[in-house]
């Protein structure tokens, strides 16, 4: 069994692509990208890694597309 790459980026700040996320924001009624720059913000109202989310009021419907890299480690908790 295969491993489908929905896209690649040498960014860790790569963008879900917007065919991908419409349905999301039709479903859920998306309002507000809280993980987003200027160039890759899928909703009007967006905050950036400036606006620091993490410190932010979340209100309404959220977006959120992490950055991801390999270089980014995955934690584990434990019991």
């Amino acid at each position: 069994m295969g491993t489908q790459v929905v896209g690649e980026s040498n960014s860790v700040e790569y963008s879900t692509p917007l065919k991908i996320v419409q349905p999301l924001i039709n479903e859920f009624g998306l309002t507000r990208d809280v993980c987003a720059s200027a160039l890759n913000h899928k909703l009007p109202d967006y905050w950036t890694k400036e606006d620091n989310s993490l410190a932010m009021n979340w209100e309404g419907n959220c977006w959120m597309n992490p950055p991801f890299s390999v270089s980014i480690r995955q934690t584990t908790c434990s019991h």
